[in-house]
Parts: structure tokens; sequence; C-alpha cells
């Protein structure tokens, strides 16, 4: 028999009238004259029991606050970062398509640089793909601070793919051919950035093509003629920088 008189009967640390542990009884448990699905004291009720509080742990989040560059929904409409990102803020800023220490199956990758004075954060909402049938989501977030470098790769572990802890690995949705092709950069259907590679294009094996860091932006990125060879030796022996500022050309 449960007795409903306020006190924790079974000692659990949580509200008497509150059964199923989810710390809402439907009670002004303190009196505060606020709602008892508001947990986080926004304003908003939980959207788990009808609000429209899309996070009631975190009062920054609920309808109405304003939007800001993080990685979530902060005014809970369903997107996130809308309309603070503009093309050409993220620049992919380095490419190795043609590994030599390991197989290109796990040992190609690509850099992107945040060109901004605040983070950017990679998750929903963002893909990459080529012209072809190449495609993949970022499904979990990526932090890219002011002024730094994330490194995309085939494969996760650095035992395998050359030496890299990576930001992120995509594995065999996109490959990145040794003669031709693109990286496209998109947030919520807006292309971001892309590259071209082909003819023309520093194309070493064992070499990442790195852009110059004076050409760091989205337009001077589509010449030839701001990348070059990496130089600088990483893990097991390949040449660039990622996830560090390029060496100049």
């Amino acid at each position: 028999e449960v007795w409903y008189d306020g006190t924790d009967q079974d000692c659990s640390g949580g509200s008497d009238f509150d059964q199923d542990g989810d710390g809402a009884d439907g009670t002004d448990q303190d009196c505060s004259g606020g709602s008892d699905f508001d947990q986080d004291g926004d304003g908003a009720d939980w959207d788990v029991y009808g609000g429209d509080d899309c996070d009631d742990d975190d009062p920054d989040i609920a309808p109405g606050r304003p939007e800001t560059r993080n990685g979530f929904d902060d005014d809970c409409d369903g997107t996130y970062d809308e309309g603070l990102l503009d093309v050409g803020d993220l620049v992919i800023s380095e490419i190795m398509r043609n590994p030599d220490a390991v197989g290109d199956d796990v040992g190609e990758w690509f850099e992107v640089t945040n060109v901004t004075d605040t983070l950017i954060t990679m998750g929903d909402g963002w893909e990459v793909e080529d012209d072809g049938i190449d495609f993949f989501e970022v499904d979990r977030l990526v932090f890219i601070p002011p002024g730094g470098q994330a490194v995309f790769i085939r494969a996760p572990r650095a035992a395998v793919n050359g030496g890299i802890v990576p930001d992120y690995a995509f594995g065999g949705a996109m490959q990145l051919s040794n003669t031709s092709d693109e990286i496209v950069l998109r947030f919520q259907g807006v292309e971001i950035d892309r590259v071209n590679y082909g003819s023309g294009w520093p194309s070493t094996a064992g070499r990442s093509m790195t852009l110059d860091p004076d050409a760091l932006d989205h337009v001077l990125n589509n010449a030839s003629s701001n990348w070059c060879t990496g130089l600088s030796v990483y893990g097991d022996g390949d040449r660039g920088t990622p996830g560090d500022l390029n060496d100049g050309c």
C-alpha cells in the first residue's frame, strides 16, 4: 500500500507523488507558483507532458529563446543555428586523396577550417558529398573553435588510418579519387564550401594537398595555384598537417 503523505516513503530521494521517478508529479511541490512540468524554470512546460520545451533541463533552451551558434535547437523550432552560418564560414583547407603509408580505404582524409571568430558546431543538418553518388550526413556533434580545424577521415583508429586521431570518421560513404573529384559542404541545404580538384593540382602519393594559409577563403580555395604539397611528417610517415595550421606554399 502506498501512502501519499508528502514524505519520501521509499527513501528514494524523490517526491512521494512522483511514482515513476520522472521528476513530475502534477503538484507544486515547492509552492513557487510555477508548473510542476517546468523543471528548469524557463516558463515553458516539457514537451513530453504536452508543453513545447524541447529541453526541460536547460533554461536557455525554450520557445522564443534567441538562436545561438552552438549546435543546439535553442528556440525549439526543430532546427538549429539557422540564419547564423554564412557561405564560407567553413573552408576546406587540406585533402589527402592518395596516402602512401596506409591504403586509401582507411587513410583518405580532408580538413575544414573555421575562419570565423565564433564556435561552429557541425552535426544534424550538415552533409558532405561530391557531384556523384558519395554522400554522408554528420550524425554527431563536431566542435570547431574559431580559427580551428576538424579532420574527417575514412577510418577512426589512428592505429590503422596512418596515425590520425580524427574529429569524424565517414567510412566508405565517401571516396576521394586520386585523379579528380569534389568535396562539398552543405548546412541545411545551403552550400557552405566546395573544392573541385583535378588536373594541375598537387598529386604526390603520401603527401596531402594543402591550401596556402594566405588563401584561406571559400573562393580562393577553388584555384589550384593556391594549393601545394604537404611538407610536415605526421603519424606513420605521410606528409601533411591534419588538424593543424597548414605549411605555407
